[in-house]
C-alpha cells in the first residue's frame, strides 16, 4: 500500500470524482473533496472561475491534486491556469488532469491545459479516457433513452472502446498516490470497441425494450447540443468528436487500465446489467423480460 497522503479532488461530486474519493478513502488517504456548490459537510467550495474560493483548499498541505475542468467553458487554459499556478507555487507533488482521448496536447479545450502542465508542472499525468459508459446512464444519452428509446449521435458506424468511470477512477487513484508512476499522457480504453448500434442492442437486450441509434449529421448534432443550452462553439467541438469517431479514431484499445490497476477493464455488458435502473423513469422496470 502507498504511504497515506492528502489528495485534492475537484469535481468531487461528479462521475469520476466521487468514485476516486471512495477508492482513496478506502485505502486510508485523506481527501479534500471540492466542488462548486459545496452541498454537504464532506465538501469544500471551489470554483475555477472565482479565485476567492482558492484559499480554503490550501488549509491543509496537499500532496496531489485531481483536476476536472469546469463545464461549458471553451477557453479552459485561461480558466484553469491561475489555480494550476497556485498548486505549483504550493509545491503540490503531483497534478493529474482528466482530459479525453480525442484531445491531443496543444489542441482545443483540455489540450491547452495538457500542454501547460507538461511545460510547467514538475510532476504531472494527463488521463485521456475514451468515451464514458456512464454517458448512457448518468448523463448525455440517459434522457433520450428513457423518454424516446433512442440514442442520438453523428458516429455513424464508427466504434468506441467505451470505458467505465470506475476504471478511470481506479487509474486516477493509483496516479495520485504513486509517485513512481512516470509523468505522461495515458490513453485509457475499455477492452472492446463497439459501435453505437451495438451499444443500443446491448441496452435493448438488457432492459427488454428496443433502443434505436439515430444517426445524425454533424450539423444536426451540433444544433441538438445548442438546443440543449450549449454555446455554439462548444456544441460544434462536441459534434466534431462524433465525426472523428465515424472516421475510426476511437476504435483503438490500450492495455493501460490493466497495466496500472492489475485488472481487466469492465465490459459494456456488465456495465449495462448494473445500470438498468437508470433507463427507467422513476425506476419503473415493468417492461423488463
Amino acid at each position: 500500500m502507498s504511504k497515506p497522503s492528502t489528495v485534492l479532488v475537484t469535481g468531487a461530486s461528479g462521475k469520476t470524482g466521487r468514485r476516486i474519493i471512495h477508492q482513496l478513502t478506502e485505502k486510508g488517504h485523506t481527501v479534500i473533496a471540492a466542488n462548486r456548490s459545496a452541498k454537504g459537510n464532506q465538501y469544500v467550495q471551489f470554483d475555477w472561475l472565482d479565485n476567492t474560493t482558492y484559499d480554503i483548499v490550501f488549509k491543509k498541505r496537499i500532496d496531489s491534486a485531481y483536476l476536472l475542468a469546469p463545464a461549458g467553458v471553451f477557453d479552459l487554459l485561461s480558466a484553469m491556469q491561475p489555480f494550476i499556478d497556485r498548486l505549483i507555487e504550493e509545491n503540490v507533488k503531483r497534478i493529474i488532469l482528466l482530459s479525453a482521448s480525442s484531445l491531443e496536447k496543444g489542441g482545443p479545450m483540455m489540450g491547452t491545459v495538457h500542454a501547460y502542465l507538461e511545460e510547467h508542472a514538475p510532476s504531472w499525468i494527463v488521463l485521456r479516457p475514451t468515451w464514458f459508459m456512464q454517458n448512457f446512464s448518468e448523463q448525455h444519452h440517459v434522457q433520450s433513452i428513457r423518454e424516446e428509446n433512442a440514442i442520438y449521435s453523428a458516429t455513424q458506424d464508427g466504434k468506441v472502446a467505451f470505458i467505465s468511470a470506475d476504471d478511470i477512477a481506479a487509474v486516477a487513484a493509483v496516479a495520485l498516490t504513486s509517485p513512481s508512476l512516470p509523468n505522461g499522457d495515458y490513453i485509457l480504453t475499455g477492452a472492446e470497441a463497439l459501435s453505437y448500434d451495438e451499444v443500443a442492442r446491448i441496452i435493448s437486450n438488457t432492459i427488454g425494450r428496443t433502443i434505436t441509434h439515430r444517426k445524425l449529421s454533424f450539423k444536426e448534432l451540433a444544433k441538438r447540443y445548442e438546443h440543449q443550452g450549449l454555446p455554439p462553439e462548444y456544441a460544434g467541438t462536441l459534434a466534431a468528436m462524433d465525426v472523428n469517431i465515424a472516421k475510426g479514431t476511437e476504435a483503438r484499445i490500450t492495455g493501460i487500465v490493466q497495466n496500472i490497476t492489475g485488472r481487466q477493464p469492465i465490459d459494456f455488458q456488465s456495465f449495462a446489467k448494473n445500470a438498468v435502473d437508470a433507463w427507467f423513469a422513476d425506476n419503473n422496470k415493468e417492461g423488463m423480460n
